[in-house]
């Protein structure tokens, strides 16, 4: 049997144990393929064992796809394994699209939101970067109240000594 079908057979059995023979000796997108079926049903030992035995690419591909299957566990999971800034910010970009507030609550401070709203402005339908939008302009309304405050509380002490 070849490699491709022992991790295949590995993946429907959820046998992490028999997957973790056979991914050192396979090709990234080989096993980003099998793994696309373990995400999109939950399989998330299956996911966290083959998962280091992918590319920086496809690990990147990977969250996101997790983050799409809007799986708030797997996504938790992989992001101490992940690169949340990937490829724009892809991640935050698909928490975006699909509009799942806790995902995007989650990855919006580790992302780098501005660059992703500008991919998301070439090619995506408005909808789906409304979040993203609404969430930088309140970034930035919370920061210059933030100066304002500061500004105004240290002209306070500042006040005629009795």
């Amino acid at each position: 049997m070849d490699l491709l079908k022992q991790l295949k057979t590995a993946y429907k059995n959820n046998d992490c144990q028999a997957a973790q023979e056979v991914l050192p000796h396979m090709q990234s997108d080989d096993i980003f393929h099998v793994l696309i079926f373990a995400v999109t049903q939950k399989k998330s030992d299956f996911v966290l064992t083959a998962q280091p035995y992918l590319s920086e690419n496809r690990k990147g591909d990977l969250f996101a796809l997790a983050v799409e299957c809007r799986c708030i566990n797997m996504v938790c999971a992989l992001l101490p394994l992940s690169d949340p800034k990937f490829n724009h910010s892809c991640a935050l970009q698909m928490a975006s699209a699909i509009q799942h507030q806790e995902i995007f609550d989650l990855l919006y401070p580790l992302s780098q939101p501005t660059k992703a709203l500008t991919v998301m402005k070439k090619y995506s339908r408005s909808f789906e970067f409304e979040m993203l939008e609404n969430a930088i302009e309140q970034s930035k309304i919370k920061a210059t109240l933030h100066r304002a405050v500061k500004k105004s509380a240290s002209k306070a002490k500042m006040g005629r000594k009795i």
